[in-house]
């Protein structure tokens, strides 16, 4: 599933801090808690925990313990999260084929075969030092570093960010490692993980049509496009 260009649909509102948004989702919530179908306690939103952790925790050492940090900052603000997770069955559109597989591993391939060749470089420098002019010596080290930096360029291409226990990983984290179950002094709190038959984007449009969340924190456009543009 995916619309072209369809990240267009997006608007910016800027400079908005995280409570400033808190405070918009409790107005809503003030607005819409009389509504017939209304399913919420307090001021709730989602995440997509997949997509925020490409987005954000691409670099972190744990992609867990980032995640739930940036959930605990919107709990800060007063809210309930629900981190939504994808399912364990993706559709089959969206299984990596084998040809995605095949990709990324030749873009390992290439890498370690770059960084051969950087080594390769490097001994022929050590074993002619004395005989190699300086503009050779200054062209063969410019290869080496460029090789060096395409090598790490195409491993992180290749590189599969997800865990493949992140679901189990950031419930383990929200329960033992952050304080962010119990309500805060603010009266928001971090819930569990929810896991999705399928998408998390899809589960995330379904509770926002069933009046269970005020708001999805993600950039994924399919989630604008399956929940239009409506405030039922």
């Amino acid at each position: 599933m995916g619309v072209n260009q369809a990240a267009a649909t997006f608007y910016s509102l800027s400079p908005l801090t995280w409570l400033d948004v808190g405070t918009i989702v409790r107005g809503l919530y003030e607005e819409k808690r009389m509504d017939e179908g209304f399913n919420m306690a307090q001021p709730t939103i989602d995440g997509d925990s997949t997509n925020i952790c490409h987005m954000m925790a691409r670099k972190k050492p744990s992609k867990s313990e980032a995640v739930a940090e940036f959930y605990n900052k919107w709990a800060l603000c007063g809210l309930a999260v629900v981190p939504v997770v994808d399912g364990d069955i993706r559709p089959t559109c969206k299984q990596a084929s084998n040809e995605h597989i095949a990709s990324r591993e030749k873009v390992q391939i290439e890498a370690f075969r770059l960084m051969a060749e950087a080594k390769t470089k490097k001994r022929e420098i050590t074993n002619g030092y004395g005989s190699l002019d300086t503009e050779t010596l200054l062209k063969m080290n410019d290869d080496i570093a460029d090789m060096e930096k395409k090598a790490r360029i195409k491993l992180s291409q290749s590189e599969d960010i997800m865990p493949p226990d992140f679901a189990e990983a950031l419930e383990d984290v929200l329960v033992n490692d952050i304080d962010t179950r119990s309500v805060n002094n603010s009266g928001g709190f971090v819930g569990p993980v929810q896991k999705a038959i399928f998408q998390a984007d899809a589960a995330i449009v379904d509770r926002f049509r069933k009046k269970m969340s005020l708001m999805a924190v993600t950039n994924d456009s399919d989630v604008t496009i399956m929940g239009g543009a409506t405030n039922s």
